[in-house]
């Protein structure tokens, strides 16, 4: 999505894979993790018998607030 006045962009990606084959294929493309955060809920309801952890968050009922179910990351492509 663009950003008004701003050559920047922000991109949203999905997938299922391990924390560590996603940063190492940022660090192998040449991409430099700025920011990385991880999260006890998602903001919608997509886990089979999920609680509601805050308001609009949710959390396999199960495993609430036990583990990070998300996580947000931001990489920068370094200029030369």
């Amino acid at each position: 999505m663009p950003i008004p006045d701003s050559n920047v962009q922000n991109r949203i990606c999905f997938w299922n894979h391990g924390l560590s084959s996603v940063i190492q294929n940022l660090i192998d493309k040449g991409l430099r993790l700025t920011k990385f955060n991880e999260y006890d809920a998602a903001p919608a309801n997509i886990f089979p018998k999920s609680t509601e952890l805050h308001s609009g968050w949710y959390a396999p009922q199960k495993y609430a607030g036990i583990f990070p179910v998300l996580y947000a990351l931001e990489a920068q492509k370094p200029v030369f």
